[in-house]
């Protein structure tokens, strides 16, 4: 089948595990296959016909997933995990699949790959900028400059950021040369906000 919109090739591949039932695309679309089960209607047994049809996704955590279910038990499985198993061989049996240009909707296979747990993070951080959940603003002395989290600061200073976060905690005075405070902390005696800092 030829996608009109990028002009792609469509292809098709038996989703591992639910051979028969569904298949999935090396663009990321999910179908169900057109097949005939046995049902009863009472005691009568009579033959019943499923058409295929394309799944609609709907979203978990940020990501793209569709309910699959067989032999009556729904399943709801992350459509990036689809195309890997189906497209992408893993002979160093990966558990982790990164999404290169950093949209966890464009589930294209050209656009995914196995990986490690520590790669993942990485990429997140380093390549995507993604800041970690729970990430405080951090700000620095010198510069002036309010950072969303350590990482971002670390990586416009080209310091590690856990010292960041221990110059800014007060385990350290200073790391290189830079003072760091964490911004927007909360007076529990006064409840003002303010930043907290030790030089």
């Amino acid at each position: 089948m030829l996608n009109t919109q990028c002009n792609i090739e469509e292809i098709w591949r038996d989703i591992p595990d639910y051979e028969g039932y569904y298949e999935v695309s090396n663009l990321g679309h999910i179908r169900s296959i057109e097949r005939e089960v046995e049902a009863r209607n009472g005691k009568t047994a009579y033959k019943k016909i499923f058409k295929g049809r394309l799944l609609r996704p709907h979203y978990s955590r940020g990501y793209l997933i569709v309910s699959l279910c067989r032999n009556g038990i729904a399943h709801s499985v992350p459509i990036h995990k689809c195309v890997c198993k189906a497209f992408i061989p893993n002979p160093e049996g990966f558990t982790d699949i990164n999404h290169k240009n950093g949209d966890r909707e464009d589930n294209r296979v050209e656009n995914l790959e196995w990986c490690t747990r520590q790669y993942n993070i990485w990429h997140s951080y380093y390549v995507n900028m993604r800041e970690p959940s729970g990430s405080k603003p951090v700000l620095c002395l010198e510069t002036g400059i309010t950072y969303p989290s350590c990482m971002a600061a670390g990586r416009a200073l080209n310091i590690d950021n856990s010292a960041i976060a221990d110059v800014a905690k007060g385990v350290y005075k200073q790391m290189k040369g830079y003072h760091f405070v964490f911004v927007g902390k909360t007076d529990p005696k006064t409840g003002k906000r303010y930043a907290q800092y030790y030089m």
